[in-house]
């Protein structure tokens, strides 16, 4: 996520899952029907799967091509950049 310019989304993936589904499950499971701890741990397990298809799903719909020709956009005016810096100096 982080090659493709969208640093947003780790990010998204790493607190979303826990506020929701993960945290309000776990409780819902843990005290309305009487889990306790193991209602927190599945809770968690919950957020986790959804973390993970979330993210498979974001992967498998990517246009890797698309980013690839972006990158390498990106590179070569980053190379422009560092060859005029040094030629200007």
């Amino acid at each position: 996520m982080f090659g493709e310019s969208r640093p947003s989304l780790p990010s998204l993936f790493k607190y979303s899952p826990s506020w929701f589904p993960g945290i309000p499950f776990g409780i819902w499971l843990a005290f309305d029907w009487n889990l306790g701890l193991h209602g927190l741990w599945i809770g968690l397990t919950i957020s986790l799967v959804y973390s993970a298809v979330l993210g498979t799903l974001l992967s498998v719909r990517t246009d890797w091509d698309r980013e690839v020709k972006k990158v390498m956009e990106r590179l070569k005016e980053e190379d422009k950049m560092r060859q005029a810096d040094i030629e200007g100096h």
